[in-house]
């Protein structure tokens, strides 16, 4: 099968024409791609997954990320540009090269060079990125991070040129713009606990003026930072604590079976007739999954059993 991943519909991959969209409903583009099943060679389109388009037509129109999967032929990648090819007529969105991929899966090069004589899409390299996270079936590793580390690293070197940046200025960096890319990672992933460290190592050697040429001490340990005030700390989220929460969140919501395609998912592939609290481990499960089981172990030890968890997840003191 061949794979286009944001090959035709993007946030990034799509620009704004000069004339605004006017109203368009994707449920009607959905069923003229539908009506192509017949023109495929006898195989549906496997899925696709359209953005919301904004119904302000005064506003530049934005379309988020889209994956379409198909047929790794020219002729059923030729049928489904030309359904794109309309909507871009009728939204007034046109494709942006620099900004497409198409990925292919047991499709021989002269398909390949066929397709892209026809559309211009050039091959992606797997794996690939999605909102800035790399999309991966496997364990998730420490280079898998390096796009996260490189965020953090830039934001701390943007902030350093301000040599009067105070250690409260330095402080609320981290408690607001860091803190919002881990919980971006982290609602994603069970992040690795060498790059839990990691993150809490340029953390610290922001907030002490720490680098390659400034060698200062911590005043104070990270522990005791990352405590709240209270207590004597500066009320900072250590990345392992966060993660920690983040993990619990996800546990919460596979527990109360949240309307989410990936909850109903879990039910259905790994809990099936047991819950959360009961399933175990089994080969051939997922390296998250795994990873989700530990935190859930972890968080039943802490507290004292599963009952007590549960009690402190519906707002229970404990």
């Amino acid at each position: 099968m061949g794979c286009l991943e944001r090959g035709f519909l993007g946030g990034n991959g799509w620009k704004a024409c000069q004339n605004p969209a006017k109203s368009v409903t994707f449920g009607r583009f959905s069923t003229q791609i539908a009506s192509k099943r017949d023109d495929l060679g006898g195989k549906p389109v496997k899925s696709c997954t359209f953005g919301r388009l904004s119904p302000y037509p005064n506003r530049k129109q934005t379309v988020s990320k889209t994956k379409l999967r198909i047929k790794g032929d020219v002729k059923s990648v030729l049928k489904i540009y030309q359904c794109v090819k309309k909507f871009g007529a009728i939204s007034g969105l046109e494709a942006n090269l620099t900004k497409c991929s198409i990925f292919y899966g047991g499709v021989e090069d002269t398909i390949k060079n066929d397709i892209f004589n026809h559309i211009g899409f050039p091959e992606g390299v797997l794996p690939f990125k999605y909102l800035g996270l790399p999309l991966i079936s496997k364990r998730l590793s420490y280079v898998d991070c390096n796009p996260l580390f490189q965020k953090i690293s830039n934001q701390f070197q943007e902030w350093k040129k301000h040599r009067t940046l105070s250690y409260a200025g330095r402080l609320q960096i981290i408690k607001s713009i860091i803190l919002g890319v881990q919980i971006f990672w982290t609602s994603c992933y069970v992040l690795p606990s060498k790059v839990l460290q990691k993150i809490d190592d340029l953390c610290r050697d922001f907030l002490w003026g720490r680098s390659d040429h400034s060698l200062k001490a911590p005043l104070v340990s990270w522990d005791k930072v990352c405590t709240g005030k209270n207590q004597g700390g500066l009320g900072i989220y250590s990345a392992i604590t966060w993660n920690l929460a983040t993990a619990m969140r996800t546990l919460w919501y596979v527990h109360s079976n949240k309307e989410c395609l990936w909850i109903k998912w879990v039910h259905g592939t790994y809990l099936k007739e047991s819950n959360i609290w009961q399933v175990r481990v089994k080969t051939g499960d997922s390296w998250l999954w795994k990873q989700l089981l530990k935190v859930r172990d972890k968080a039943v030890n802490l507290v004292g059993g599963t009952d007590m968890l549960i009690q402190i997840g519906y707002g229970n003191s404990c």
